[in-house]
């Protein structure tokens, strides 16, 4: 029998879910054990055994993670009902997929947190510069100590060679890309906000969840540190399809006639954006995530 190792659960949905599914909702699972502790006295007396005997029971009682417990039986009984497609193949048609209620992709997992990428790419140049500075450090005070003992033209060679020191810094820095990086930083604050979004590949198909920091089981940070952002160990994932690649049809021009109108194209100027960051690629598909774990 595998343990799960869960490192994410969306205990809301699997809430909402379970009370449609048991037609109940359990808060808090308990688990008890009654345990006896006997004390016995005993006498002899003339061939007579006399017992005074005492009997202390006590209950340990076990208190149950419950949004495990819920997953846990939420997912037996939806593997039991038949509800999960197990995605193990990228040779599923895709009405298969789109009727599917329940989808669960076992594979390595690609990991982009957008909150620190939209850090790196703003400050890219600054961070850039602080670790090039760090590893030339020592080759930066040498050509200082020096200058302090030399004089004229040897002097003007070791500056010299202490100023082309500095503008490699700056050149490996991207100073030159700095405008470009801080609008990129803005674009993907734009397009994804705060969102962590992991991928799965299977053969050809792509499956892309986007997950709540909330719902994690630790840190991101951590959750990174341990497993990396590309990770060697393949995570179960169950969930839910909610896009899928299709042929995109033009939409009929709306004229702005008055103000809900003029919304509506507007409305439809965002989605055109929007849909060039978060539209299924071919052989796509987008996964609203439940839980996601590892098996040992």
């Amino acid at each position: 029998m595998s343990l799960k190792n869960i490192v994410y659960i969306d205990y809301d949905k699997v809430y909402s879910l379970s009370a449609q599914l048991f037609e109940g909702l359990v808060h808090t699972a308990t688990q008890k054990k009654e345990i006896s502790f006997q004390d016995t006295e005993t006498i002899i007396v003339k061939g007579r055994t006399s017992s005074d005997s005492e009997e202390d029971r006590k209950t340990l009682s076990t208190i149950i993670n419950p949004h495990d417990y819920h997953y846990l039986k939420f997912e037996k009984e939806i593997a039991s009902q038949n509800k999960i497609l197990i995605i193990d193949t990228d040779e599923i048609e895709q009405n298969l997929l789109l009727n599917s209620q329940f989808v669960k992709i076992k594979a390595r997992i690609n990991l982009i947190d957008y909150s620190k990428l939209k850090f790196t790419t703003k400050n890219f140049t600054k961070i850039g510069h602080a670790i090039n500075y760090v590893h030339r450090n020592e080759e930066l005070q040498a050509l200082e100590e020096l200058l302090k003992k030399t004089q004229g033209a040897d002097k003007k060679k070791v500056q010299a060679a202490k100023d082309k020191v500095t503008e490699e810094i700056k050149e490996s820095s991207m100073y030159s890309q700095k405008e470009y990086l801080e609008k990129l930083s803005e674009v993907l604050d734009f397009a994804y906000g705060d969102d962590v979004e992991i991928t799965q590949n299977i053969g050809n198909l792509s499956a892309t969840s986007f997950f709540s920091k909330d719902f994690f089981k630790l840190p991101l940070e951590m959750f990174i540190k341990r497993y990396s952002r590309k990770t060697i160990k393949e995570f179960t994932i169950v969930g839910t399809i909610t896009q899928i690649s299709t042929a995109q049809q033009d939409d009929e021009e709306i004229l702005p006639e008055n103000m809900r109108i003029a919304a509506r194209k507007m409305s439809d100027a965002l989605y055109a954006v929007e849909s060039t960051f978060c539209t299924p690629h071919k052989n796509e598909v987008f996964v609203e995530p439940i839980a996601m774990y590892t098996e040992i």
